[in-house]
């Protein structure tokens, strides 16, 4: 694993958040439509030869670093809470999902909360 510092990686599971854009991230010229993502930090991109998938060309956070912060799962249970809040009854599954989520979400932070 790479020695490189983590302070700018963003919180939460991709490469971005209202900070903006990881400095380790970004598109390459290798690989093509959807297969193009590049982490430097990982020094890995979508278009490795090993058969892997990634969603690095969507953002989608490799690395696993900054994802289980106390802080961010507070904010996606909010997020998830006012959703929930503003759904129309009918749509049960959407709310089914949504739940779903937010039990996994508390979970994790429950985890983290006895961790500390």
């Amino acid at each position: 694993m790479s020695k490189k510092s983590t302070n700018k990686i963003p919180k939460g599971l991709y490469c971005y958040d209202e900070n903006g854009v990881c400095p380790y991230w970004s598109l390459s010229k290798n690989g093509g439509y959807q297969n193009n993502g590049y982490c430097s930090y990982l020094k890995y991109g979508d278009y490795e030869p090993d058969g892997c998938f990634s969603l690095l060309w969507d953002q989608c956070k490799e690395c696993g670093i900054n994802m289980n912060d106390m802080e961010y799962l507070q904010s996606e249970i909010n997020e998830i809470n006012d959703l929930l809040k503003n759904l129309p009854t009918e749509q049960v599954l959407t709310r089914i999902g949504l739940e779903h989520r937010k039990e996994q979400l508390l979970a994790e932070l429950k985890e983290l909360e006895d961790d500390t």
